[in-house]
């Protein structure tokens, strides 16, 4: 269980980071005029796509590290059996 809560704190970190870069290149490089405008329309299509991209950018990085960690799970428990049939001989 502790192991789970730490991994959920992780993501929550990685969404924050992740959604603070995005944002402040976003601002940088000319999305304060759009903000500046001061029509909502406007700003609520810019936060949805910002809010959209970085999900995407969330999920797709979550199920490449997951694949990574599920194929290095199956190589570890792969050398183990060969140990145990090594140390049976």
């Amino acid at each position: 269980m502790k192991k789970q809560s730490i991994k959920i704190a992780l993501r929550m970190m990685l969404c924050t980071v992740i959604s603070f870069v995005f944002i402040y290149l976003f601002v940088f490089f000319g999305g304060w005029k759009l903000i500046e405008s001061g029509n909502p329309i406007f700003i609520e299509i810019a936060v949805s796509i910002i809010v959209g991209i970085l999900l995407d950018i969330i999920v797709e990085l979550s199920k490449h590290f997951e694949a990574k960690f599920d194929n290095m799970t199956a190589q570890i428990q792969e050398l183990e059996k060969r140990v145990e049939k090594l140390s049976e001989k």
